[in-house]
């Protein structure tokens, strides 16, 4: 049984059980461009500090591992059979192993547990959540694993192999609801990390805005960590944790950090200018795996599930004063971002200059009505070095210092 392991962090598993259970055998060929593995326990094999409190690899187990290079697992052995091997689950969250040899629905594969599955999670970020009739998973791989929330302690039987698919929960519960529809992709908000290896998930039900609009979460450095587009009066949203694994950077959401949401029309923009984006205020919170109301605003918590509810910014909301905020990020290359707030409408340019006062980029050049604007900049030519941004709003101006690094 090959599973291919891509550069990052991967959820793995295996319906071959290993001639030798040993994590050390199992993990010999891959040793040299892996970096470490855990299980749902967060027991650890990191072979680089001689650290094996995994021992030996267990079939029905789920495992994350993060390959410095991408490679294969080969895993020599006999086939289990999923129908007559059972996986105990603990209420909260369980690692799991996939035991079929071909793919199946989420909802069918996971028919045994039907009463007490709250939601699935795959490493990319994608949900089975029955309660809301939501499958962007869609069906369970061989050489997955899998994260499973409960609501109480259980056991795990996959179907055989061979024979008919249980019938589909979800058709069962949302009788005249087509199960079989993706997930929309978010295409305004489009983060640049995922497979972090830490996630949450964060449900917004916003009957108010339309299907296709998009809604987006940031932290206070407004790195975007999670979007997700409106369907049916709710947007899935993967909120990706900062990856462990990269020491000294910070590419996701901090544990515990502060989180605000933004909404975008698909009205659309006008030029540069991202005009129908408006701040996104939270009016309610749920810990799901608490069943508890959870305060606001919404902090970062690693394998969280949450249900909000909220609504964009009111026109009433917008800036007391002509604010220019600095870009975001900076040193940076090739893309910045550049946040201003206007008091009142008013005629708006935003200029980008080099150190000898030249003018190379022109951003923003037009009447805009009061509210937040998020600009992006992204040099093509410019050299390194450093740069002056400056917003001029009616008699407002304001410049501030970027610096580009190739």
């Amino acid at each position: 049984h090959g599973i291919i392991l891509p550069q990052g962090w991967n959820m793995i598993s295996s319906f071959v059980q290993p001639v030798n259970s040993s994590i050390d055998s199992v993990l010999q060929k891959v040793v040299t461009r892996m970096e470490l593995m855990k299980n749902g326990g967060e027991q650890v094999y990191w072979p680089n500090y001689n650290i094996n409190t995994i021992v030996t690899w267990s079939s029905t187990s789920g495992y994350q591992i993060y390959m410095n290079l991408t490679d294969t697992l080969t895993i020599v052995g006999h086939e289990v059979f999923p129908q007559s091997t059972s996986i105990p689950l603990v209420a909260g969250a369980n690692l799991v192993a996939y035991l079929r040899n071909s793919p199946m629905r989420a909802d069918s594969a996971l028919a045994s547990i039907a009463s007490n599955i709250i939601l699935a999670k795959n490493n990319a970020g994608q949900v089975y959540w029955p309660s809301y009739g939501i499958n962007s998973i869609g069906s369970l791989i061989p050489g997955q694993g899998y994260q499973i929330h409960t609501a109480q302690a259980s056991t795990l039987t996959y179907p055989a192999n061979t024979g008919p698919a249980p019938s589909s929960i979800l058709t069962k519960q949302l009788a005249g609801v087509d199960t079989t529809v993706d997930v929309p992709s978010p295409r305004h908000y489009r983060p640049a990390i995922s497979h972090t290896g830490t996630s949450a998930i964060l449900l917004v039900e916003v009957p108010q805005l339309q299907q296709g609009d998009e809604i987006a979460v940031w932290t206070p450095h407004m790195l975007l960590v999670g979007s997700g587009a409106v369907n049916q009066g709710k947007a899935l949203i993967t909120v990706w944790g900062d990856n462990p694994a990269s020491a000294g950077i910070v590419d996701g959401a901090l544990e515990g950090e502060t989180l605000s949401l933004t909404v975008w029309s698909t009205a659309g923009t006008y030029g540069l200018v991202e005009r129908k984006e408006r701040p996104f205020a939270l009016s309610s919170l749920v810990d799901v795996l608490k069943a508890t109301a959870a305060p606001t605003p919404l902090r970062y918590k690693t394998d969280a599930v949450w249900v909000a509810r909220g609504n964009p910014v009111s026109a009433a909301e917008i800036p007391q004063q002509f604010f220019l905020a600095q870009n975001y990020p900076n040193p940076f290359n090739p893309s910045s971002v550049i946040q201003y707030g206007l008091p009142r409408d008013v005629r708006v340019t935003l200029e980008v200059y080099n150190i000898l006062g030249q003018r190379v980029a022109l951003l923003v050049d037009e009447e805009q009505r009061a509210g937040y604007y998020r600009v992006p900049f992204r040099h093509t030519s410019l050299s390194s070095g450093v740069y002056f941004y400056r917003l001029q709003a009616g008699e407002f101006t304001q410049t501030k210092k970027m610096t580009i690094l190739r």
